[in-house]
């Protein structure tokens, strides 16, 4: 795993909340930057997220944006509670993030652009390999089995960046 990245310049909250909910409400699609290298190897810093906004059709394995505070996270749906709120994980990460409100869902990702690659999360190669690593994610905790499942995340952003 590469080191911790700095976080960039955070979007002021009320502007971030105006312009998210802007988008939303026009159906139109947003592009969120990358920043942090939580879903390391598959997004690294500098791609861009399309991010196409509202909970619809959400699978388990699909990369999505979330607001937390002041930002935008995008991890991955490992499942749902039965709260109804959402457990999301950064794919390079060993524990997943505190249960998520619904409300809190900004969309899914379906896309991703880099300075040399573009590639879709739509495909049913990503579909499976994004549900293949959702299930694998709490044999992570296990200090056992980390070995094991290492490889998934690596494997994953080979197959979908060649």
């Amino acid at each position: 795993m590469p080191p911790e990245q700095p976080s960039g310049p955070c979007i002021a909250p009320p502007v971030l909340e105006a312009a998210l909910d802007a988008w939303a409400e026009a159906g139109r699609c947003s592009r969120v930057p990358v920043q942090g290298n939580s879903m390391w190897p598959l997004l690294q810093p500098g791609d861009l997220a399309l991010v196409v906004h509202g909970s619809q059709g959400l699978h388990r394995g699909d990369v999505v944006a979330y607001r937390c505070g002041e930002q935008v996270v995008i991890h991955r749906l490992l499942r749902r509670q039965g709260t109804g709120a959402l457990l999301l994980g950064g794919d390079s990460r060993f524990e997943a993030d505190p249960p998520v409100p619904v409300n809190a869902l900004v969309g899914r990702v379906v896309a991703v652009d880099g300075p040399d690659h573009h590639f879709s999360l739509q495909s049913p190669s990503a579909r499976a390999l994004g549900w293949a690593l959702a299930l694998s994610f709490p044999l992570r905790r296990r200090r056992r089995l980390r070995r094991a499942v290492a490889w998934l995340p690596s494997l994953a952003a080979w197959v979908l960046r060649r």
